[in-house]
């Protein structure tokens, strides 16, 4: 009987430390959130900081960097303040009802305080960002889109059933939006 209780305890465990978060950990093997991106920069600097290994917290299932200690101590104050919308997953999939295969790339939008990740763009022109921003739908159709996907998006990638690829294989062009 000892040795039951002992299995199933660890088997518990096991199954807590490989649970899934819907928090865009894209290319990552252990759960760094936003392509390691500074989730504070974006607010404070308005650009795509990379954040450093040592400055690290975790917050819904997944790990943040920062690049600074100040950065750290402001998301550990209030997380909910700087969490991108959507878990950090490319606004203009999510606005699509999917969720991109590919890291994030920098991009992003403030719109209404709120932050608006984009993948597979470059730093100079986004086609995510451009078509999310300015493109044939408005943005608060895409915002509004992206707002009725969301749940069921956020349900699948927690039960597993949607799964992020890690960095063996998150280079997969599986499809792009």
């Amino acid at each position: 009987m000892q040795k039951l209780a002992v299995f199933l305890a660890s088997l518990l465990i096991s199954i807590s430390s490989h649970s899934q978060t819907s928090i865009n950990v894209v290319g990552s093997d252990d759960n760094v959130a936003i392509s390691s991106f500074d989730a504070v920069a974006f607010f404070t600097q308005k650009e795509a900081v990379a954040g450093k290994s040592e400055l690290s917290h975790t917050h819904l299932g997944a790990k943040w960097l920062f690049s600074s200690a100040d950065n750290l101590k402001a998301f550990q104050a209030s997380p909910e303040k700087f969490v991108p919308e959507w878990g950090g997953q490319c606004a203009l999939c999510v606005s699509e009802n999917c969720v991109s295969e590919k890291k994030l790339s920098g991009d992003f939008a403030l719109v209404d305080g709120k932050l608006y990740l984009f993948a597979y763009g470059n730093r100079s022109k986004s086609g995510p960002k451009d078509t999310f921003l300015y493109g044939r739908w408005s943005r608060a159709a895409r915002v509004g889109d992206g707002e009725k996907s969301w749940p069921g998006l956020k349900a699948k990638l927690e039960d597993g059933t949607l799964v992020q690829p890690n960095s063996k294989n998150y280079r997969r062009t599986t499809f792009e939006r």
